[in-house]
């Protein structure tokens, strides 16, 4: 199950990050907006509880944690900063 979770946060990080960057014509609501913003909070959360607890998994879900917690990160940053300029710009 923590496997999957990760791999699920993995692909909806990608998209974001892709969808944002290439511009696939995907347009984001406000609520699809605030809930991937939660999202990826809790994307950065999980994958730091696993971190942490790297006694209790495999290697492999370890490694795969550290780069859910490193790719949420990114995408979070880039989250604020996108509508930080939104804010700003009107």
């Amino acid at each position: 199950m923590k496997a999957f979770l990760l791999i699920f946060a993995t692909l909806v990080n990608v998209f974001y990050i892709a969808n944002t960057l290439v511009g696939f014509g995907v347009k984001i609501s406000n609520m699809w907006n605030v809930g991937l913003g939660v999202f990826l909070i809790l994307s950065v959360i999980f994958s730091g509880y696993l971190i942490i607890n790297k006694g209790t998994h495999k290697r492999s879900l370890s490694l795969l944690s550290v780069f859910v917690f490193f790719i949420s990160i990114g995408s979070l940053g880039w989250y604020a900063f996108l509508n930080y300029l939104f804010l700003i710009m009107g």
